[in-house]
C-alpha cells in the first residue's frame, strides 16, 4: 500500500473523530459530562496521535520520493535563499527608489521576523536601523520578552472555542474476574466550553508631509515609535490585562491563576521554589519559568549567607531548573514598586492567537490636509487563551535588598 493511500485513510479517520467530537460539543451545550467525556477524550487522544501518524507518512513518503531518483536527478537546493526584507523596508521599498510614502501600501510581519529585527534573536536577519547611521538621541527601548513566554498560534477568525477539562473522578479500582461480581466502576470526566476573543491593539502618531518623505526617518517613526508601542502595550496586557471593555484577559488576572503569600523568613529563592510546587500541584505539568523584575533579580543573585559568602542560587539563567524571565513588565503597573514573581508553564499553560500582525496605514484626519500633516495608524489583533492556568501562581511581593521578599 503506497505512503499516499496510508496518508488519506488517516486524514479520513481524523475528519471522522473531529465530527463526531463536533456533534458531542453541540449536543451538550458547553458541558460534557458521563459517557459523552469520556468519548470526547477518547476522539481527543485519537485525533492527537494520528496527527503525529499522518506527519511521519508524509515525512517517509518525502524520504521514498528522493531515495527512489536516479543519483543524476535527486534535486538540490540551488536557489538563492531571499534576503529578509525589514519592516521598513517592506512598506517603503527599495531606498535608492524611494519617492515618499503616500499611504498606499501595507504590510504585515509575523512576530518572529519582528524579534529578529529587534534583537530578539541573533540570526541572520539584517538590523532595521543601518549602524552608520547618525541617530538621533532617543528614549530607551526596553527588551520585550513576555510574549516569547508563551505558544503563538496564527488565527484566521475573531474568536474560537476550547475545552478546559475541570473534573475528572478516577474510581478505576481492581475487581473480580467472577460472573457474579458487581459492575465494574465507573470514572468520569466534565469539560468546560471556553472562549478567546481577537482584540485590536493600536495608536497612532502624527506626522508632517515632509516627514513622509524622509527614509530615514519614517524608518525611525516605524520602529521605534510606532510598532515598539504596540508591543509594549501587548507586553503588559499579556502579565496584566483585565480582561473587560476590548482588553484582553492577562495571565495575572485568569481564572484560575492562584496567588502564592510568602512563608515569614523565607528567601526569593525560598518562595520560587514553594511556587513551583503550586503550580506542579495545581496545573499537573512542570513549570518552565519564573518571571521577576531586575530588582528581585538582584536580590536573588545578591543573597548571602550569615558568614557573609554569596549564596550564587542561579546557574547560566536559572533557578531551580526554571528559565529566569527579567522583565520590567512584572512591575504593577497599577502600583509602582509591586515586584511580582511569576511560575508557570507557557507552552502548555496559555496561548497566543495571532489574527493580524503589526501593520501601519497612513491617511488624513480633521484639518491635516491643510496643514500639511499626516496620520500614521498601527494596529495588530490578538487573541490569549488560558488554557491550564492552574500551572500559574503569583506572589505579590516586593523586594528588599536583602535577598528577602517583604
Amino acid at each position: 500500500m503506497s505512503v499516499d493511500t496510508l496518508v488519506e485513510g488517516k486524514a479520513k479517520a481524523l475528519k471522522a473523530a473531529a465530527d463526531e467530537m463536533r456533534k458531542i460539543a453541540e449536543k451538550s451545550d458547553g458541558v460534557i459530562t458521563g459517557d459523552d467525556a469520556v468519548r470526547f477524550d477518547e476522539l481527543r487522544h485519537e485525533i492527537e496521535e494520528g496527527s503525529e501518524q499522518v506527519k511521519a507518512l508524509e515525512a517517509a513518503g518525502r524520504l521514498t520520493n528522493v531515495l527512489d531518483m536516479p543519483a543524476a536527478v535527486v534535486p538540490h537546493n540551488t536557489e538563492p535563499q531571499p534576503v529578509r526584507k525589514s519592516m521598513a523596508e517592506q512598506i517603503l521599498g527599495n531606498r535608492a527608489e524611494f519617492k515618499g510614502f503616500d499611504g498606499r501600501h501595507m504590510a504585515t510581519m509575523s512576530p518572529a521576523d519582528f524579534k529578529t529585527l529587534v534583537g530578539h534573536t541573533t540570526s541572520g536577519g539584517q538590523n532595521l536601523i543601518p549602524t552608520e547611521r547618525n541617530e538621533g538621541v532617543l528614549l530607551p527601548q526596553r527588551q520585550l520578552l513576555i510574549r516569547d513566554v508563551f505558544t503563538q498560534v496564527s488565527a484566521s477568525s475573531n474568536n474560537g472555542e476550547y475545552f478546559n477539562q475541570t473534573v475528572r473522578t478516577n474510581n478505576a479500582d481492581f475487581v473480580s474476574d467472577e460472573v457474579t461480581s458487581p459492575a465494574k466502576p465507573e470514572s468520569a470526566v466534565t469539560y468546560e466550553l471556553k472562549t478567546w476573543t481577537a482584540r485590536t491593539l493600536a495608536h497612532w502618531i502624527p506626522v508632517t508631509k515632509n516627514m513622509l518623505n524622509d527614509y530615514s526617518e519614517m524608518e525611525g517613526l516605524l520602529t521605534v515609535d510606532g510598532i515598539y508601542g504596540l508591543n509594549y502595550a501587548e507586553d503588559l496586557a499579556l502579565l496584566w490585562g483585565a480582561g473587560t471593555g476590548n482588553e484582553i484577559d492577562g495571565i495575572i488576572a485568569a481564572t484560575g491563576t492562584t496567588a502564592h503569600t510568602r512563608v515569614a523568613g523565607d528567601s526569593i529563592a525560598d518562595t520560587v521554589r514553594r511556587m513551583i510546587t503550586k503550580s506542579f500541584a495545581g496545573g499537573g505539568v512542570r513549570p518552565e519559568f519564573v518571571g521577576m523584575t531586575p530588582e528581585t533579580f538582584e536580590g536573588l543573585e545578591l543573597a548571602k549567607a550569615t558568614t557573609g559568602e554569596y549564596l550564587y542560587v542561579t546557574v547560566n539563567g536559572r533557578v531551580w531548573g526554571l528559565t529566569i524571565v527579567e522583565s520590567p513588565a512584572f512591575e504593577d503597573p497599577a502600583n509602582a514598586g509591586s515586584h511580582y514573581l511569576l511560575v508557570g508553564n507557557g507552552t502548555l499553560g496559555a496561548r497566543i492567537h495571532d489574527l493580524e500582525a503589526e501593520n501601519v496605514e497612513v491617511g488624513v484626519i480633521d484639518k491635516q490636509f491643510v496643514q500639511n500633516t499626516r496620520t500614521l495608524l498601527f494596529e495588530k489583533r490578538l487573541g490569549f487563551s488560558h488554557r491550564i492556568p492552574g500551572s500559574f501562581i503569583y506572589c505579590n511581593n516586593t523586594e528588599d535588598g536583602n535577598g528577602y521578599i517583604s
